[in-house]
């Protein structure tokens, strides 16, 4: 059950292609996790002034509640997840983008088979049916000896 090379090329070409449109939505969705995560860290940093100045708060003297002080705490432990997990998946991307197969290698490799044309080439068991063809063919033309 071999397939046609030219048949396997194009699956694999097919695969490429579905795997490259994966990696760039991945990249695509990495783009806008960094974005966010710069907005919220911008922002992050303009409350905490504020809260630092006193803009934000009950008392007024820059003094800062408790609950507002464990909030802020629990937002940036989950920036800094975020910001480790986005650089993982950034890490991971690359790597997947490293391992892929580009167009033109695709490329190459159809020119190389082409080039080889393996479908030129015969079976060994092919071959050894066609010698035993001939063998049969000369043996039937070649006229009867008569034995001394």
């Amino acid at each position: 059950m071999k397939q046609d090379p030219k048949v396997m090329l194009m699956e694999l070409a097919n695969d490429v292609r579905s795997l490259n449109s994966s990696v760039m939505l991945i990249s695509q969705k990495m783009r806008h996790v960094i974005r966010n995560e710069k907005i919220l860290g911008r922002n992050l940093v303009v409350l905490y002034k504020k809260v630092k100045s006193g803009e934000i708060g009950a008392s007024g003297k820059g003094d800062m509640p408790s609950d507002l002080s464990k909030r802020l705490s629990d937002i940036e432990t989950n920036l800094q997840n975020l910001a480790e997990k986005t650089n993982m998946m950034v890490s991971e991307t690359a790597s997947m983008k490293n391992s892929m197969v580009t167009e033109d290698q695709l490329k190459e490799l159809k020119y190389v088979i082409d080039a080889i044309n393996p479908l030129s080439y015969v079976t060994l068991d092919q071959a050894k049916q066609m010698i035993d063809d001939k063998m049969a063919e000369m043996q039937a033309k070649r006229p009867a000896t008569p034995r001394r």
